[in-house]
């Protein structure tokens, strides 16, 4: 079964990031060093990377309740799914990792484990990703 989530975020987001990027560098150039007019753009980067990866984690989270949901019977889905749905804290606020580990544990997934064990620089990048958080 393919992901709609991953296909939105190679097809939707990651151009949208590529975009960003393409404009930081017309602003600041490619070689090395400190560029100060691109300030603004590296602020406006953090948020745009910050709201795709929200996106495409809600979308993924949504994608697998769909999934779920089809064990059950036909009268227990929309329940369950709106179980599912309540208090999710991806859609609210910044995503940290607390907040969508916690989303996806509801689903039975051990999300931080099951991604750190993807790239070893993935637990770093939680670490950085926390760090965020005001």
């Amino acid at each position: 079964m393919s992901s709609e989530s991953l296909r939105r975020w190679n097809e939707v987001r990651i151009p949208a990031l590529d975009e960003i990027e393409d404009a930081h560098q017309s602003v600041g150039g490619s070689e090395r060093g400190r560029r100060y007019a691109t300030q603004q753009i590296n602020y406006a980067y953090v948020a745009i990377l910050s709201s795709q990866f929200q996106a495409f984690c809600r979308d993924l989270y949504s994608e697998s309740i769909d999934y779920l949901v089809t064990v059950v019977p036909a009268a227990l889905q929309e329940a369950l799914r709106e179980e599912f749905l309540l208090n999710r804290t991806l859609d609210r606020g910044n995503p940290h990792p607390g907040g969508v580990g916690s989303d996806f544990n509801r689903l039975g997934v051990d999300f931080w484990p099951e991604v750190n064990a993807l790239h070893a620089s993935n637990n770093r990048r939680r670490e950085l990703l926390q760090e965020q958080v005001p």
